[in-house]
């Protein structure tokens, strides 16, 4: 049985779709956002998994309809049987998934890739390792062609394939998506708000001008849309330069010094021969009003980036502006994205220029950026066909409303009967977000950072059953659990970084994580000399044990006067 695949006319937004969907299990959106860009063509939406495994190290639960149950081992070897169970070549044609595994990788699965791993830090917070639904149904949004499309498999648990089940998930995206479509003419007919048009992809790239104006992104994020007219990139001085009377009060489980102590024992190891390089990263926290549909809306308004996602994993949501691509694989074709070397934007065209150049010429950025971009080329070399891989851009630069980037592409064509999955595990996790040499590296994070990471620098996307998959690395990404929200930022450590140059990077890349809360906290220190306002930072205590969630928020906040 074929899948069934019809076309949606007029096809409303993927974000009204999420909202008809609200309620439901497991609704995910991969959202291509508001960018003129190559890597931002296809969203996807879905809903309503027919299998869903967590893993909390070797202990995996699968759910579904008609029961729960628990295995334990290897979550990648559960996972590599279940992908198995679920392919459907015929369809291998399609430039996108005809159903598949959809959710979040997270970075701690390391220790089943790499058992050598001795991890010492805690999970304080309790997340899985990892959470991913099979999903059978999906729909796909053409942003390149304005088109929609509904896809049916009629997948069930035990890999079989019913027409019943196949109409069933036909019929319920067509109610979906006919109330979304009724949504948007009523919204229409009443006038379109300009809240309601800046989120619109393509108005948005015509007039930049009209989301600020309607509070949804700041002048700094017009420079970077490639269409905006000069004036309209310079109308008005950025959010990120006034942001200080509004940021939030927030916590870290490190202190500004604590942060640069890691810094420096980071040192000792590259000088001592053991890494030429590492990322590290501590943790933001900050107590939000917002859920996690409201706050990825604000974060892709505020800070928007080609791999924008949500997923709604019941008692917590993982909002996403990610601008990285981890992996891209569309039958034996596999592409990987590093990111490496970042500067902050400023609304003073001059200025920003200035810091362009800063990035661009930087010795340290490149040397970074191209030993990241050969670990990669390694890591594609181990799955990918003797002489395949190739580099075809190095040291591209990208821009974001708070940040600018150098990347890399690195290409590659699989070995025959390497499956996406096995490139997937091979790879994990990116070597942008770990370190050269990548092993001895992730020793290091394990020793130097006190809490788990959880999803941050792990994988977030799809692995399609028609070997069409796309997986973002889960940076700039904020999980929302309860009335707070979390956030990790890192900065990658060579010899000749400064320690508190790389403090104040984290930060940078914090801002665009803070512009979307926009909540209120309570008060702290004042930096009283010029420059950009300060990040009102709090510490938590270094956790001794697990700590159920709120409970170290609840108790014992130390104030410092680390900022910027």
């Amino acid at each position: 049985m074929r899948p069934l695949i019809q076309e949606v006319t007029p096809p409303p937004s993927p974000e009204s779709l999420v909202e008809q969907l609200q309620g439901e299990p497991g609704v995910v959106l991969l959202r291509s956002a508001l960018f003129d860009s190559p890597q931002a063509r296809y969203s996807l939406v879905t809903a309503r998994p027919f299998l869903t495994l967590r893993s909390f190290g070797s202990r995996c639960e699968l759910r579904s309809a008609a029961d729960v149950h628990f295995q334990f081992g290897n979550p990648w070897h559960v996972l590599d049987g279940l992908m198995a169970r679920y392919e459907l070549l015929e369809e291998v044609d399609l430039p996108f998934p005809l159903g598949g595994c959809f959710g979040y990788w997270g970075y701690d699965l390391k220790n089943f890739v790499e058992p050598k791993l001795s991890p010492r830090a805690v999970n304080d917070l309790e997340l899985p390792d990892c959470q991913v639904g099979f999903y059978g149904s999906l729909v796909v949004f053409d942003h390149r062609l304005g088109k929609a499309w509904i896809v049916s498999t009629g997948l069930e648990v035990d890999g079989s394939r019913d027409e019943s089940v196949r109409q069933r998930q036909l019929d319920f995206w067509r109610e979906r998506l006919s109330s979304a479509g009724a949504d948007a003419q009523a919204a229409d007919g009443a006038g379109r708000s300009p809240r309601q048009e800046a989120l619109n992809p393509q108005s948005a790239i015509r007039n930049p001008q009209s989301a600020i104006q309607a509070g949804l992104l700041t002048s700094a994020a017009a420079m970077s849309w490639p269409n905006a007219p000069l004036d309209e990139r310079t109308s008005s001085h950025s959010r990120l330069s006034t942001l200080g009377p509004q940021l939030p009060s927030i916590t870290s489980n490190l202190s500004r010094a604590g942060f640069i102590a890691m810094v420096e024992r980071a040192q000792r190891y590259i000088r001592a021969g053991d890494i030429y390089q590492v990322n590290l990263a501590q943790r933001l926290a900050a107590r939000t009003a917002w859920k996690g549909w409201e706050c990825y809306h604000s974060l892709l308004e505020r800070s928007p980036a080609p791999f924008a996602a949500y997923l709604d994993c019941g008692e917590f949501q993982v909002a996403s502006s990610s601008p990285e691509l981890f992996l891209r694989l569309s039958g034996s074709h596999i592409q990987t994205r590093p990111i490496k070397g970042t500067r902050p934007r400023d609304a003073d065209p001059t200025r920003d220029a200035q810091l362009t150049c800063e990035l661009q010429t930087s010795p340290k950025e490149m040397a970074e950026l191209v030993m990241i971009t050969d670990l990669l080329r390694n890591d594609l070399g181990r799955v990918c066909e003797y002489g395949s891989v190739q580099v075809p851009e190095l040291a591209r630069l990208e821009r974001y409303p708070q940040v600018q980037h150098l990347v890399s592409t690195v290409d590659g064509r699989l070995r025959p009967g390497v499956t996406h999955f096995a490139a997937f595990a091979s790879c994990f996790p990116g070597g942008s977000v770990t370190g050269a040499p990548k092993i001895r590296a992730m020793e290091i994070i394990d020793e130097l950072e006190p809490i788990t990471r959880g999803p941050y620098t792990g994988a977030l996307g799809y692995l399609g059953f028609n070997r069409e998959s796309q997986l973002s690395i889960v940076i700039r990404t904020t999980i929302c659990r309860g009335t707070m929200a979390y956030f990790h930022v890192g900065a990658g450590i060579v010899a000749d970084s400064v320690p508190t140059a790389e403090y104040d990077e984290t930060l940078a890349k914090a801002r665009g994580f803070l512009a979307a809360l926009e909540c209120r906290g309570r008060p702290g220190p004042v930096r009283t000399q010029p420059g950009p306002a300060p990040l009102l930072i709090s510490v938590l205590p270094e956790p001794s044990r697990p700590v159920a969630l709120g409970e170290a928020v609840e108790g014992g906040i130390k104030p410092t006067d680390s900022h910027l």
